[in-house]
């Protein structure tokens, strides 16, 4: 994308503020500037687990999941050292992570089919996405045992997926082929906007090639 939107979607308040103007589904959250957690209002506001992440950074990169108080202060302490605004999220239960790539083609917007990567972990990490080489990884790269194209979950939920994704697309500007991350719980059929990859790595070309593209 443009400089002004790529770099709109690399900070994880701003894009929030705009899925929230455009009545996108989001978790609850709160974020705070370096050095002003309250323990207490985060607790009183999230339930646990929560998700503590620096707000300007991406592919899972010093995000903790965390359980009670004493996890929650280490992990603070811990994407300080990274950002100097922290994002705290409210975690999904019966959380399945789903993927879903956009692009323009001859003018008009189309998505692939949505992907579920799987994991044995307690979610995705960039170690886990990217780095390791054992069976339980590459997901991001196209490890065929680890991701289900099209994904297991409702008809109407992946078309849910799709027209959000280009909604979000045109929303934001995003040019070329962005990758657009969402969480559905499972049990209660209820779908999140979790956040825009707007230069995947990989481009996403196995999902373009599952989807006929």
């Amino acid at each position: 994308p443009g400089i002004l939107w790529g770099s709109t979607t690399l900070d994880k308040i701003i894009t929030k503020d705009i899925f929230v103007s455009n009545n996108l589904p989001i978790v609850p959250y709160v974020h705070f500037k370096k050095g002003t957690a309250n323990l207490s209002e985060i607790e009183s506001k999230l339930n646990y687990p929560m998700f503590v992440k620096p707000f300007n950074l991406g592919s899972s990169i010093w995000v903790s999941k965390v359980g009670n108080t004493d996890e929650l202060k280490n992990a603070i302490e811990v994407a300080e050292h990274y950002s100097n605004e922290i994002i705290v999220e409210e975690g999904v239960n019966n959380l399945i992570e789903l993927n879903c790539a956009v692009c323009e083609k001859d003018w008009e917007v189309i998505t692939t089919l949505v992907e579920q990567p799987t994991t044995n972990a307690n979610f995705l990490s960039f170690e886990e996405k990217y780095i390791s080489t054992d069976s339980w990884a590459w997901t991001m790269s196209w490890n065929e045992n680890k991701v289900h194209i099209p994904a297991l979950i409702p008809e109407n939920v992946a078309k849910d997926i799709q027209n959000m994704s280009k909604k979000i697309f045109k929303i934001f500007k995003l040019g070329w082929a962005p990758r657009i991350d969402y969480l559905y719980d499972e049990k209660n059929d209820k779908l999140y906007v979790n956040e825009i990859n707007p230069i995947p790595g990989a481009m996403q070309m196995h999902l373009w090639d599952k989807s006929g593209l």
